[in-house]
């Protein structure tokens, strides 16, 4: 009889086995399709990505931009963009981006923990690197494949821009809602500025959209949005960007004007 439960607990661990390399397997030629898609990453015009679907990629000021024309997007350098709105993409978003080198496994494992068992999110485990590598490469499916490439390109990225101009890319090339991609089209949409104006409350503004921008960008959501807004300047406070009196000011100075 312990040898039937012996045999049995053992054809139970070699099917698991099989099950787990038919896992590992099928994932690693999924994320090598992925790849071999991109010989040349950083140097093509058209790149076609999953079923059928092609991104066309130019290179304002050498650096990649995914559908410049289509999307419209005003590119903008560093330079020409408020310093206000980096520290606020980098407080809501990826608070160890200067730390990380485009993969943050600390953030992953926190952002299980917060989802799975406390029932609360406060960030999401991608780095703002990934969802650059994301919004240039990949579609939005969500298979692991997908996730295991956007990690590889991640690290692809990180090795071939500096930080500066990974967050110069992002910036110009996320989605603030309404229809509007890239900063320079955000902050003038919103608070008819350019983007180098904008300030602490402005700034947490269009970086709290991100997350979910169709969603914080309707009108019928404006309160919600503001309840993000504050999230963000709240985390600018806690992470030493600012000071707690800068925020106040500035966000009396926001609420005077918009609400």
């Amino acid at each position: 009889m312990i040898k039937g439960i012996w045999n049995t607990i053992t054809l139970i661990i070699k099917g698991i086995l099989i099950l787990l390399g038919l896992f590992v397997t099928y994932h690693s030629v999924s994320v090598g399709i992925y790849l071999a898609t991109y010989p040349q990453l950083l140097t093509n015009n058209v790149l076609e990505i999953t079923d059928g679907e092609s991104q066309i990629i130019t290179f304002p000021r050498q650096l990649p931009v995914a559908n410049e024309s289509e999307f419209g997007i005003q590119y903008v350098t560093k330079d020409e963009i408020s310093p206000a709105l980096f520290m606020a993409i980098v407080a809501i978003e990826d608070a160890r981006f200067y730390e990380h080198s485009g993969v943050d496994y600390y953030a992953i494992l926190r952002a299980v923990y917060y989802n799975a068992f406390a029932k609360e999110y406060l960030q999401g485990g991608s780095t703002i690197t990934q969802q650059l590598a994301k919004n240039l490469y990949l579609n939005p499916d969500k298979r692991l494949s997908r996730k295991l490439a956007e990690v590889y390109l991640a690290r692809k990225l990180e090795a071939q821009f500096p930080k500066d101009d990974i967050l110069e890319m992002y910036v110009n090339q996320s989605y603030y809602g309404q229809g509007m991609y890239g900063v320079e089209r955000a902050a003038n949409y919103y608070f008819r500025k350019k983007a180098r104006q904008l300030d602490y409350a402005e700034a947490s503004f269009l970086a709290g959209l991100l997350q979910a921008p169709s969603f914080y960008s309707n009108p019928n959501n404006r309160e919600l949005a503001y309840v993000r807004q504050d999230l963000v300047l709240k985390l600018m406070v806690n992470q030493n960007l600012i000071r707690q009196d800068e925020a106040e000011k500035s966000l009396e100075s926001f609420r005077k004007r918009f609400q």
